[in-house]
């Protein structure tokens, strides 16, 4: 029996999970479009739109290395901007008004909210932060350290 079309898209098509052709990240794919010579995903496709090359989007081993290689330079370039500002207003103040402990949690905050901000704008969906925030609420539970 043949699936009925409505739309363009088939009822009851069967969807089974495939790697994309190019990052390799699992994708839900038709088993209709099975036999296709590739399968890309959404964040591919538009990559591919905007004029990216398959090569820069391949997420193995080593294309990964090489991007991990570059981020000790961006990160460099990161200081210049974000650091050297949060250092001013330390050194306005004055070191006694901190301790170690209170100046490094202030410069984590600051790397940890620059992460998520950042994943953000490269596509992560912002609801992430919904189920990050769970997940810490519960690991804390797991260690005993949750707040009361």
């Amino acid at each position: 029996m043949k699936a009925e079309k409505k739309g363009g898209k088939t009822n009851n098509s069967k969807v089974v999970k495939v790697p994309c052709s190019i990052c390799g990240i699992d994708m839900d794919c038709p088993e209709s479009m099975l036999s296709a010579e590739g399968h890309f995903c959404a964040r591919c496709t538009d990559l591919l739109a905007e004029g990216y090359e398959p090569e820069e989007l391949k997420m193995d081993k080593k294309s990964l290395a090489r991007h991990f290689a570059r981020c000790d330079e961006v990160a460099e370039e990161m200081l210049d901007i974000a650091f050297y500002g949060y250092w001013k207003k330390v050194q306005e103040q004055g070191m006694e008004h901190y301790n170690y402990e209170a100046l490094a949690k202030m410069f984590f905050i600051q790397g940890a909210s620059s992460m998520l901000g950042l994943l953000i704008s490269t596509g992560m969906p912002p609801p992430f932060l919904d189920d990050l925030e769970e997940a810490i609420r519960e690991g804390k539970k797991k260690m005993g350290e949750g707040k009361k």
